[in-house]
C-alpha cells in the first residue's frame, strides 16, 4: 500500500501458520469471560451496513467478512492483506487482493465503511498508512481501527522478563526497544489518530474492553505464549540446553497456580468522516 510501511517478511513468518492463527483465536474464545466477541460488538456499534462497499485492510483469512455476507449480502467486500490465505479465494463474493506492503493498492471506488483491526500496531509509517485511508473513504464513511495495550497479557509479560532476567537472554530480544514504543496501541492510539484525522473534518470515538482469561490447561497456554514472537525468542538458537532450562522455567511459574489467570485490554476505534 504504502513504501516501506511494513516489515514484510516479518508479517509473513508470523501469520504464515494459519492454523496456529486459528488456534490462539480459539484459545482466547475458550479461555475467557467475555460475553461478545470484538467482532460483535463492533457489529453493534455500526449503523445498518445495507449496500455498502466495505473494505477490509489486513483481512487475514476473511471470516470477519464472511460473517458480514451472511447478514448483509447485498454488499460489495475488498479484502486487502500481505500474507496469500486459501480460503479468501474459496469466497466468491471478496474482492481479494495481496499487496506487497510498499506499493499503494488503488481502487476505482470510494469505501463506506473501511476496517482495520488489529493491524495497525505493525505499521511503521502510520502518516502514509492513515492518509491512504483517509483516501480510500467516502463522504460520511466509517474506519474501525482495533488494537491491544502494549503488553497484551500483564502476567505473561511479568513471568517473561523474570525468566529472561535469570537466564541472562537478554541478547536474545530480536524486537527493539524503539520499535516496542513506537507500536500504535491502547497506551497511545487516541492520541495519535488525533494528529492524523482532523477534528474539523473526523469525530473518534474510543471504546476500551477488558477481558480476563481463566486457564487450566498448561500446554495449551505454553502453546500460546511461544506462539507469540515476543515469547519465542529461542525458536532459532541450536543450543538445546538454554531451550529446555527456558521451556522448563515456564512449565514452572504458570504451574503454581491451579488455575492460571490473566487479562488483556482491547482498544476499539469508530472515526466518522463528517
Amino acid at each position: 500500500m504504502i513504501k516501506d510501511f511494513q516489515k514484510i517478511e516479518f508479517l509473513k513468518s508470523l501469520y504464515s501458520d494459519k492454523d496456529l492463527i486459528s488456534f490462539r483465536g480459539n484459545f482466547l474464545k475458550n479461555n475467557s469471560n467475555r460475553k461478545f466477541s470484538l467482532r460483535s460488538f463492533i457489529i453493534k456499534l455500526l449503523p445498518m451496513l445495507k449496500d455498502k462497499k466495505i473494505l477490509d485492510i489486513g483481512c487475514g483469512d476473511g471470516s470477519f467478512l464472511n460473517k458480514l455476507h451472511t447478514v448483509y449480502p447485498q454488499n460489495k467486500y475488498f479484502g486487502l492483506d500481505v500474507v496469500d490465505n486459501a480460503k479468501c479465494h474459496k469466497l466468491k463474493f471478496l474482492d481479494y487482493k495481496i499487496y506487497d506492503g510498499k506499493s499503494r493498492v488503488y481502487y476505482t471506488e470510494k469505501f463506506d465503511v473501511i476496517f482495520c483491526m488489529h493491524t495497525v500496531y505493525h505499521i511503521e509509517d502510520l502518516f502514509t498508512f492513515f492518509t491512504t485511508m483517509k483516501d480510500y473513504l467516502k463522504p460520511h464513511g466509517i474506519i474501525i481501527i482495533t488494537t491491544k495495550s502494549k503488553l497484551t497479557f500483564p502476567k505473561i509479560e511479568s513471568i517473561f522478563l523474570k525468566i529472561v532476567g535469570k537466564l541472562d537472554l537478554k541478547k536474545y530480544l530480536k524486537i527493539s526497544k524503539h520499535r516496542e514504543e513506537s507500536k500504535f496501541c491502547l497506551e497511545n492510539g487516541l492520541n495519535r489518530l488525533k494528529k492524523h484525522f482532523a477534528r474539523r473534518s473526523f469525530s473518534i470515538n474510543e471504546y476500551v474492553l477488558e477481558t480476563q482469561v481463566f486457564v487450566n490447561d498448561k500446554k495449551d497456554l505454553l502453546k500460546y505464549v511461544f506462539s507469540t514472537n515476543r515469547y519465542n525468542i529461542l525458536k532459532d538458537t541450536l543450543n538445546k540446553k538454554i531451550v529446555e532450562k527456558y521451556t522448563k522455567l515456564w512449565f514452572e511459574e504458570i504451574d503454581k497456580d491451579q488455575i492460571f489467570i490473566d487479562k488483556y485490554t482491547e482498544a476499539v476505534y469508530l472515526i466518522k468522516k463528517l
